[in-house]
């Protein structure tokens, strides 16, 4: 696993989040890098707008 994907986890775990909330935020963001199948530091905040875009109009998430 990635440096940031650890990072990441470490930073919710001192944040107090909850083991279970850590590991399904952590889930999504390994979702979005298999969409791109490239590593979270290539993807551009316009890859991640249109990656938005195409969750809420194909699998109907919300802005929440």
């Amino acid at each position: 696993m990635s440096q940031l994907i650890n990072r990441f986890r470490e930073d919710l775990q001192l944040a107090g989040y909850a083991k279970r909330s850590t590991e399904s935020y952590v889930s999504s963001v390994l979702r979005l890098q298999r969409f791109y199948n490239k590593q979270l530091e290539d993807i551009t905040e316009e890859e991640l707008r249109q990656y938005w875009l195409c969750c809420q109009s194909q699998f109907g998430w919300s802005a929440a």
